[in-house]
């Protein structure tokens, strides 16, 4: 019997897709096909966080060199001191295979690869979810200790907390061992350190069965194939996501949801709270509203769905983007629910609200740049964050205008840099390497602030229509391939002969120089006092010696509150 299974799923991999439901027609030829396919059986216990299971990978050796193979477990990312992922045993084609951990997030099993020739790999594995405490998700708490130096003055390893479980929510990213991305005709092996996020994979299709209490909602990227009841409580949860370059699940006895289907896109928002129920429907509007707009700009939205989970997120992250799904820092939900003053026709007019629209439109454009356009986000990771949060303000002048799309730029976007430069953090060149930063404030101001600046002044430089026509052409044309910037720069140059040198220029200027506070300026406390008033003058004498003795007066009082 279990003969068969193997034959069957050799045949399914030879043949692509046994379901294809999430990625659309329209983009089934883009990917080159055979890609990796993932059969993953998982029994999830949420009380005790844990979970085990076994894993069954069917591939093609990508590399033209015999090499070992190279495993990647993102979930160790954390930094802690013990594995959250472990490996009980590895088979290969049915045999016992050699492994061995290189480092807590790279596994190397031995063997003899030949090029494109066929193999399955079985795995069993183990983990252990971290618990997320309620004052670690605080993204106010926590720059208001870096404000005071009682963070980490230094980079550390930091998974935003998407592999752990909060009270009420488990997030579980990099679920299983994954095959390591390819690059350069070899297996990408860079160390999770410091800023930013993991890599993703390359693209593979997963079919995951989550046995788990009846109590238990179990969300996932990927398509809802069936549920069903079990023994003694239990239930098995069945998805598949078809052409991703990642995998995440999201479990909660307390999820509600609620959807809608709109231009062929099935849009799930989840929340835990009731009083959440208004801001999980307004995730749907601006979610649908951004995918509409970026289909238009850019291409086609790649997926029949699209998921918002309200999440506890942690290190500074106002939400993380997965294929098809995105989660939402369950903090924002927390301060601006139940005001309905506060969503008027332009929710900017409250800064928090502003932020609100604004992450989840940041995380939507991430399904075009880091999905869509995959790229690395470890050594380029102001490719797929700068064009997201570029792209954000492409929103906002086509929903809301220039004059109120200025007022966004300023607020979620050129206010990191010049926080940065208040804190004391020095300018620095966009493609600066992920360990040079010193700690989320200099990585904040650099990439989410300083690089979408750049393709602001980009767009500015090829005009908006000629820009729009240009990149919406080279989107298309590097669907599903690995893409660094050079190419975009090479193409606008291309494109745009005449303007060839002013490209240059730019780039070299914002990506070797330090020419920020020329070029986007150094800003004030005032100038941050009027961002936070939203846009309005204070009439306040503040110093920065001030107001940190009055943050250290108060910071007591104030984590008691929150």
């Amino acid at each position: 019997m279990r003969r068969i299974f193997d034959i069957i799923c050799i045949i399914l991999f030879l043949s692509g897709s046994a379901y294809g439901q999430l990625l659309i027609q329209e983009y089934n030829s883009r990917l080159e096909k055979p890609i990796p396919q993932y059969k993953i059986e998982i029994n999830l216990d949420i009380e005790n966080r844990i979970y085990s299971g076994k894993e069954r990978i069917v591939f093609k050796y990508p590399l033209s060199k015999d090499k070992d193979v190279i495993l990647r477990l993102f979930a160790n990312s954390g930094g802690g001191s013990e594995r959250n992922l472990d490996i009980k045993s590895i088979m290969l084609d049915g045999k016992t295979a050699e492994f061995f951990f290189v480092d807590d997030t790279t596994v190397s099993i031995r063997g003899d690869f030949v090029s494109k020739k066929s193999y399955t790999i079985e795995i069993e594995f183990s983990a252990t979810l971290p618990e997320i405490t309620q004052e670690s998700t605080d993204i106010f708490l926590s720059t208001l200790k870096q404000l005071l130096g009682q963070g980490s003055s230094s980079v550390t390893e930091n998974n935003y907390g998407i592999f752990g479980c909060s009270a009420n929510i488990c997030n579980i990213a990099s679920v299983v061992p994954a095959l390591a991305k390819v690059n350069n005709d070899d297996w990408s092996t860079s160390r999770m350190t410091g800023m930013g996020d993991y890599q993703r994979g390359d693209f593979a299709d997963y079919e995951i069965d989550v046995v788990h209490d009846d109590s238990v909602l179990v969300v996932s990227n990927g398509v809802i194939k069936k549920r069903e009841s079990l023994k003694e409580g239990k239930v098995r949860s069945r998805f598949f996501a078809d052409s991703v370059n990642d995998i995440i699940l999201e479990a909660s006895c307390n999820f509600n949801y609620v959807r809608r289907e709109i231009n062929g896109v099935l849009y799930i928002s989840y929340y835990v709270n009731d009083r959440d129920k208004r801001l999980a429907e307004l995730s749907i509007d601006v979610a649908s509203e951004a995918i509409g707009f970026f289909s238009r700009y850019y291409a086609k939205y790649p997926y029949s769905e699209f998921k918002i989970v309200s999440a506890p997120m942690t290190g500074g992250a106002g939400g993380v983007e997965f294929p098809a799904l995105i989660t939402i820092g369950d903090f924002l939900y927390d301060e601006i629910d139940g005001d309905e003053q506060r969503t008027g026709e332009f929710i900017s007019y409250d800064l928090l609200s502003q932020m609100f629209e604004f992450v989840i439109v940041h995380e939507v454009a991430h399904q075009w740049f880091s999905t869509l356009i995959p790229s690395d986000s470890r050594t380029e990771p102001y490719l797929d964050e700068g064009l997201a949060s570029f792209s954000a303000y492409l929103y906002f002048i086509n929903k809301y205008g220039e004059v109120e799309a200025k007022k966004f730029l300023d607020n979620q976007i050129r206010l990191n840099y010049i926080m940065m430069r208040l804190l004391g953090y020095k300018d620095m060149p966009i493609n600066t390497p992920i360990e040079n930063y010193e700690n989320m404030f200099q990585y904040a101001g650099i990439i989410y602030g300083k690089a979408p600046l750049f393709f602001v002044k980009l767009y500015e430089l090829i005009g908006k229509e000629r820009f729009r026509f240009i990149v919406s052409q080279w989107v298309k044309e590097r669907a599903f391939k690995d893409t660094r910037l050079i190419s975009l720069i090479n193409t606008l140059k291309a494109n745009e002969p005449a303007k060839a040198s002013s490209i240059e220029s730019l780039y070299k200027r914002w990506f070797e120089g330090r020419y920020g506070d020329e070029d986007i300026g150094k800003g004030s406390l005032k100038d941050l006092l009027k961002f936070l008033n939203n846009g309005k003058d204070l009439d306040i004498d503040f110093n920065l010696d001030r107001l940190k003795k009055f943050l250290e007066d108060t910071f007591d009082m104030f984590r008691e509150y929150r």
